[in-house]
């Protein structure tokens, strides 16, 4: 709708008028009078003033907003008014109310009105809602993103249909920390900037390091992030719904990733974790769902290799569509609660030079009726044209109580209208913590000291944050603020993550966890205390050096995992092929004699000379086995491991598990004694405590007896198990004959078990001493065979804790992270200045990526991947196939003529040759070796982390 000006109509001439005529004119008069009164009342309170002021007069500066409101005449908004359809003039009036000026108000210079069209609506529900948009805009991205910045603008469009009182924020980035960019918050009033930014997005690039450091990003947004320029400055209402919203095609690099470059991540998924708890934050994810859509997989993720690189979005938030799409955020589509427009404008009057304080300035607004075609609705305001001047005082302290360094701090102040605001003092530097202005006009301000040093959030940046709105009264004011390190609360969260994942590390066992516990404490009093820039450097420093602990720790778990199982397939294997010619010997005893016996009595002489070299070749195969065959195996195995006193106890335990045979109990008692390692064994007995023996439930008789074998152990070791059992006869008849079968009493005897391996950690205890047990009191129930392969994968796997990953790898490590922990709360910059610091912190940073973390990658990344078969020691197996072949031949031909005894060891050894013509398993020891020798090399990997991280 438009609007015209009135104009003044000339006035009519006047007709004489009788009494009569007079009384009833006067009387319509004040008829007419009563309700043009009503009605102009009534227009007035429906064209509302809801603000205004003049807030800027400097020369022929002068800048002045309104706000107003319009209703219908049942008291509704009215919405979608234009500027076109208000008409504002200005008059300059003097003491005594007479018109010295007047003008029409324009709207021509953006530059005197908030850097925009001068007008504003600002009509919204009470649904508040701040939503930020992490876009990962990497080349491979570039097919889905042309549909994603459409669904992003139909999302805006979306929310001014619905009126949302809205936020909407973007943090776009690339492959690296630095390559990133903050872009909001944008709201209803800068819906012109929103749709310019949709329609000129920043575009796709960069594929050189992949995956991309999303969950740095996702972090970021979880805190308001201070910038000078409006535009880049996210700042959350406390009373609005604040959803997170990531973009990508990929997993979120993170610290156990392969790729360390000079600016990757030292991030986790719990880091993001703990970010997000009790943020109140909704995340959403919009990924591809299977690992055959994502990106950037191959090479930076295997789940045989680093399986905790895959770690996702799940724990965060919800996933939704792929690609995105803007139907997946929710919101309402109730009633307006508020409905505004706002004006702003370079005024044409000046302040009078002579007595301005009594003059002042009368804005008149005009708008047609929203009711009654051809009226108007008008209010007016007015206010002194000259502004009062005081002083602003701020004095600031960091977060230790000091003064920032001078260097290191801007300070900025806007001016608001509404949801908009103006940059009106800037670059103020504190000179000894103080900020004085001495003319600022008395009014309402936003104070912000957005960063200090580096803008950008970086690894390697320190940086302050302050945000306070001010009201500067007439007679000023003074402030003591303290500025904030920014990013703590990220920079915590990284640091709590990295420490979560040590303290939960440990195949058997939790070694770091006393460590993590400690480094939380410090954390938390460095939280509470106030952080500093020099304990945010040393925060920083501090979770760098554990990302690579945590990184090598990732390789490790997996590496001694796998050595495990390398370890029990080998044994295994060995021991079917040491109890295979074990067979074939005994079974040719017996055929020795009886084919010699048939052989005689038929007078075939060929065939009692072959049963006769028969008998000498198995003899040499025997002895070629465990002569020649099972010491060769062991040496490979232990090749490449670092010397130690546990050598000798390797080559005992391979010994006993591939050419030993336990057919009870106490046979296996022996073995498992002769294995023990002290310290091991001094640990379980510590663990097993009354507490821990009290949880165990005795009125079963089951019960009982689990409890009463734990505590013979936990007062004399193995030998008091060999005693307890030794009398264990006359209580397990009675238990057998209470239980109905032997089969039931193990049953009860496993549901204690189970209940205990429920209330325990990984753990010596609960890995190698319970199952143990459990075997043992399996057998002596049943009264039969031990179960060997079990007995091995118990065994196997203690073994492999204790003698090579605890020496080589978590003992020395626990070591370096208590100095990691000493140096950090030690440390001292080397400079005060923050652009020396950040050269400092980068320096070092890319030295610990460079040349300590890539090569660990490489190398591990290699030792884990499937290798090649190993001819030269496949030989060693080729030539017990040589030996084997021909024997089978000749018992095969034995079998043809007629001697059926033969037959079955004929097929006994063909089996055997197919059993050794698993080349793999050779292989397969060759990758355990790879293994334990990459795994006990990481402690003199990591060694230089500390004093090139944590010292400067």
């Amino acid at each position: 709708m438009g609007f015209e000006i009135p104009i003044r109509l000339r006035p009519r001439r006047v007709r004489k008028m009788n009494k009569v005529s007079i009384t009833k004119a006067i009387l319509i008069f004040f008829i007419a009078l009563f309700f043009s009164t009503i009605l102009a009342c009534s227009n007035e309170s429906r064209l509302i003033v809801q603000d205004h002021a003049l807030w800027d007069i400097r020369g022929t500066s002068v800048k002045v907003w309104a706000s107003v409101s319009v209703k219908d005449s049942t008291d509704g908004w009215v919405t979608g008014l234009k500027l076109n359809d208000f008409w504002l003039s200005e008059a300059l009036l003097s003491p005594t109310g007479e018109i010295l000026e007047e003008h029409v108000i324009t709207f021509d210079e953006p530059n005197y009105q908030f850097n925009g069209p001068g007008f504003w609506e600002r009509s919204v529900t009470a649904e508040k809602l701040d939503i930020v948009f992490v876009i990962d805009i990497t080349g491979s991205m570039n097919d889905e993103m042309p549909g994603i910045w459409d669904e992003l603008t139909e999302l805006a469009d979306r929310l001014l249909v619905n009126r949302v009182d809205f936020r909407i924020g973007f943090i776009t980035y690339r492959p690296t920390i630095s390559d990133h960019h903050i872009y909001g918050f944008y709201n209803v009033m800068y819906v012109d900037e929103l749709y310019n930014f949709l329609n000129n997005h920043p575009g796709t690039i960069g594929e050189n390091w992949e995956p991309t450091p999303a969950y740095d990003f996702l972090m970021l947004a979880t805190h308001s992030q201070m910038d000078r320029s409006v535009l880049s400055h996210l700042e959350y209402r406390n009373d609005a719904r604040r959803v997170i919203v990531v973009i990508t095609d990929t997993i979120p690099q993170s610290v156990y990733g392969n790729w360390w470059y000079i600016d990757s991540t030292a991030a986790n998924n719990s880091a993001a974790e703990i970010a997000f708890e009790g943020s109140g934050f909704e995340v959403f994810y919009s990924q591809p769902k299977t690992k055959d859509e994502l990106e950037h997989i191959n090479g930076n993720f295997d789940e045989n290799i680093n399986p905790r690189a895959d770690c996702g979005f799940a724990t965060l938030g919800a996933r939704i569509s792929w690609p995105f799409q803007q139907e997946d955020i929710h919101f309402g589509n109730s009633e307006l609660s508020d409905s505004r427009y706002y004006f702003a404008w370079r005024s044409n009057i000046l302040e009078p030079d002579d007595d301005p304080e009594n003059h002042r300035v009368k804005v008149t607004i005009q708008v047609p009726d929203p009711d009654q075609s051809g009226s108007t609705l008008e209010q007016s305001f007015e206010y002194p044209p000259y502004l009062e001047e005081t002083s602003l005082i701020i004095n600031l302290t960091d977060e230790g109580g000091n003064s920032p360094p001078n260097d290191d701090l801007w300070a900025f102040i806007y001016y608001e209208m509404g949801d908009r605001s103006e940059e009106v003092y800037y670059q103020l530097k504190p000179e000894n913590g103080q900020i004085v202005i001495e003319d600022i006009p008395a009014g309402k301000y936003h104070l912000l000291v957005p960063c200090g040093g580096g803008h950008d959030y970086r690894y390697e940046y320190l940086r302050y944050r302050l945000s306070d709105r001010i009201n500067v009264p007439s007679d000023g004011l003074t402030l003591d603020l303290q500025v904030e390190t920014e990013d703590r609360e990220i920079e915590l969260a990284k640091a709590y993550g990295l420490l979560k994942d040590l303290g939960e590390w440990g195949v058997s066992g939790k070694p770091f966890a006393d460590f993590a516990t400690v480094s939380k404490v410090w954390l938390s009093e460095l939280n509470v205390q106030g952080i500093s820039w020099d304990k945010m450097e040393a925060t920083k420093r501090f979770y760098i050096a554990l990302s690579g602990y945590v990184n090598v720790s990732g390789y490790a778990e997996i590496e001694a995992q796998r050595i495990v199982e390398d370890f029990i397939i080998i044994l295994q294997k060995f021991r079917e092929i040491v109890n295979k010619i074990r067979e074939i010997e005994n079974d040719v005893d017996d055929t020795w004699v009886w084919a010699l016996v048939e052989a005689s009595a038929r007078g075939d002489l060929p065939a009692i000379a072959q049963i006769g070299a028969l008998k000498v070749t198995v003899n040499e195969i025997k002895r070629y086995v465990e002569d020649d065959l099972v010491p060769d195996v062991i040496a490979k195995i232990i090749e490449h491991i670092p010397p130690g006193a546990y050598k000798s106890l390797l080559e005992i335990l391979v010994n006993n598990l591939i050419l030993g045979d336990w057919d009870d109990w106490p046979e296996l008692l022996i073995t498992i004694t002769e294995l023990a390692i002290d310290q091991a064994m001094n640990e379980i007995q510590d663990a097993i405590t009354e507490d821990l023996l009290g949880n165990i439930n005795a009125s079963s008789e089951a019960g009982a007896l689990v409890r009463d074998m734990l505590s013979e152990f936990m007062t004399g070791g193995f030998g008091n198990i060999q005693s307890f059992l030794d009398n264990l006869d006359t209580r397990l008849n009675s238990l057998i004959a209470q239980y109905g079968t032997k089969e039931n009493l193990i049953l009860a005897i496993d549901e204690v078990f189970n209940q205990l391996n429920g209330q325990i950690e990984a753990s010596p205890l609960k890995d190698f001493l319970l199952p143990m047990v459990r075997l043992i009191m399996h057998s002596a129930v049943q009264k039969g065979e031990i179960d060997n392969d079990a007995v091995i994968a118990v065994l196997a796997n203690h073994f492999t804790q204790q003698i090579i990953l605890k020496p080589n790898f978590s003992d020395p490590v626990n070591i370096y992270l208590a100095d990691a922990l000493q140096k950090a709360k030690d440390f001292v910059p080397g400079s005060g200045d923050s652009g020396d610091r950040s050269i400092s912190m980068h320096s070092d940073f890319v030295d610990l990526r460079i040349d300590i973390m890539r090569d660990i990658q490489t190398d591990s990344w290699n030792v884990l991947s499937e290798q090649s078969p190993i001819d030269n020691f496949t030989l060693i197996l080729a030539y017990l196939v040589n030996m084997l072949e021909p024997a089978g031949d000749l018992f095969d031909g034995l079998c043809y003529e007629g001697y059926g005894m033969c037959c079955s060891v004929g097929e006994d050894i063909e089996e055997l040759v197919a059993l050794l013509d698993a080349v793999e398993l050779m292989t397969t020891v060759l990758e355990m070796s790879l293994k334990t020798g990459d795994l006990t090399n990481f402690q003199q990997a990591v060694q230089p982390i500390n004093s090139m991280v944590l010292v400067e």
